[in-house]
């Protein structure tokens, strides 16, 4: 049996950079960890997947946007897989200080910090990557059905 964490990377968002990208993977790898262990019932294959690995299993990221994510998501909880979708609080993004001024600063989820004489870094709310845990990768035909059109995240 071979458990498989496949983590939906959103090729969407033009700020998402490979950095960005894989520190959001990693966000993925957490939250899934975490919901297993405030879970009222641990998951054997949740355990058996850390033992593949020194404490992680086999993780796969897959190019999404974000419509393609939240519908996959959605469909996987509804059919049971342990899925969900990773809110980045702080997601940075830069803009002109131009359009920094015209941005109310209520909606910034942090404090904004300049990068240069004419841009700042701004930060707010974003859903960047999902995640579907499937539990038996080889025998599961509706996690191969729901996964199997979308690519390897480049």
């Amino acid at each position: 049996m071979t458990q498989v964490l496949y983590v939906l990377v959103r090729t969407d968002l033009d700020s998402m950079n490979p950095g960005k990208a894989m520190a959001q993977v990693g966000h993925a790898g957490s939250a899934f960890t975490y919901h297993n262990m405030v879970s009222s019932i641990i998951d054997q294959d949740v355990i058996d997947w850390h033992k593949q690995g020194n404490g992680f299993g086999t993780k796969l990221t897959l190019a999404v946007t974000k419509k393609q994510m939240e519908t996959v998501v959605m469909i996987a909880k509804n059919m049971g897989y342990i899925a969900d979708l990773v809110l980045d609080e702080t997601y940075p993004y830069i803009v002109s200080n131009e359009i920094a001024d015209q941005i109310n600063i209520e909606n910034d989820a942090a404090p904004r910090h300049p990068i240069n004489a004419t841009h700042m870094a701004l930060y707010r709310n974003e859903y960047t990557v999902g995640y579907v845990f499937v539990p038996n990768k080889e025998e599961d035909d509706i996690a191969r059905a729901l996964l199997a059109n979308f690519k390897l995240h480049p």
